[in-house]
């Protein structure tokens, strides 16, 4: 096998790099979305508790809201400026002056409404 990847190699040095650098691409992204599928998979992590260190992006893939939607709600207590995309739950209550919980039951209400207006 070795010495069929040196001949390879020899004979076709760019073809065979390439092929290479395809099959460690395909492995890396393919063993990443495995992981992905089995964490979000697990029922501890689905509809979790929201709490402070939780980005807008954790707590929309937990309760399966497009990360957009809390975005929005945020938008509107704090507008666009020098942030994350998707902040934690805790620097955008200190960001905004707002507390913790006020910024939970902000993203509550706006899971609720969201899920409300899908099953319909």
């Amino acid at each position: 096998m070795i010495a069929k990847l040196k001949t390879a190699l020899k004979r076709a040095p760019v073809l065979t790099g390439s092929f290479v650098l395809a099959v460690c691409l395909t492995l890396w992204f393919g063993g990443r979305t495995a992981v992905h599928a089995v964490y979000w998979a697990d029922p501890k992590h689905q509809n979790q508790q929201i709490e402070g260190w939780m980005t807008l992006g954790y707590v929309g893939k937990s309760w399966r809201v497009p990360r957009g939607t809390l975005k929005a709600s945020i938008d509107e207590i704090w507008p666009d400026g020098e942030r994350d995309r998707y902040p934690p739950v805790h620097r955008i209550a200190l960001e905004t002056g707002l507390s913790e919980a006020e910024v939970i039951a902000r993203l509550d209400a706006v899971i609720a409404t969201y899920r409300a207006q899908a099953a319909e």
